[in-house]
């Protein structure tokens, strides 16, 4: 697995490239999500996730998505691509995947983002590609990703992304969520170049808009004192 960073500038300069990224992921995880090893580098570690139904903190999945409070949406995505931070419990007793669609994110940002999560388990994630045929939790990235203010702190004060604009919450029913699939490491490097075509109320660059325009009202906002803190990372983490 490459440096997301390395792999875009790389990658950024071929003509076509957009084009390719998305035909790629059409073939591969979007028409038929379960036939994991029809592609020559499939690797058996995205067919065991999808048979046990796994859902691996610090990795990216996608599948189809229909939801429940659809018509009281302003915009949905039918096609997420997820960030995974975990699995959760709502007070109705439904299974909730937490985690960031990153199609709601620019290229640029999605770069940042990738990046600075595989810096910080750059080699959890070389390991989890030379074990071949076997699911690889990385334990770091689990405890990482449910410190919520910790993420913000890097996120937000130090890579000035604005993280929280693209975290959402998927009921895990199989009503609702169809075709999951385990996106697999090397495939991170077509991510920033997809335009996803399966966006519902608002066009991609409504909603970039309006995510530069929540980032800059973030980044003026007065710093979170320490009491705050610990009251916020009290209620996260109950």
């Amino acid at each position: 697995m490459e440096r997301p960073k390395t792999s875009y500038d790389k990658n950024n300069s071929k003509s076509g490239y957009r084009k390719e990224a998305y035909s790629y992921f059409n073939n591969k995880y979007f028409k038929d999500p379960r036939n994991s090893g029809f592609f020559l580098f499939d690797t058996n570690e995205r067919e065991q996730v999808n048979k046990q139904k796994l859902w691996l903190p610090g990795r990216i999945y996608t599948f189809q998505y229909d939801p429940l409070y659809k018509d009281s949406l302003s915009y949905y995505d039918r096609r997420p691509i997820i960030f995974v931070h975990g699995v959760t419990t709502s007070k109705t007793g439904n299974k909730i995947l937490v985690g960031i669609n990153l199609n709601f994110l620019p290229e640029k940002v999605r770069v940042t983002v990738l990046d600075y999560f595989y810096q910080q388990f750059k080699g959890d994630y070389s390991k989890s590609n030379d074990i071949l045929g076997k699911v690889t939790i990385i334990q770091r990235a689990i405890q990482f990703l449910k410190n919520w203010l910790g993420m913000q702190k890097i996120f937000d004060d130090q890579a000035k992304v604005g993280y929280q604009f693209a975290f959402r919450n998927y009921i895990i029913s199989p009503t609702r969520m169809k075709g999951v699939t385990l996106v697999e490491n090397d495939d991170w490097e077509y991510i920033p170049f997809l335009e996803t075509k399966d966006i519902v109320g608002k066009g991609l660059n409504e909603i970039y808009s309006e995510y530069k325009n929540t980032l800059t009202e973030n980044l003026k906002k007065p710093k979170v004192s320490p009491q705050k803190e610990k009251n916020i990372e009290k209620r996260y983490k109950s």
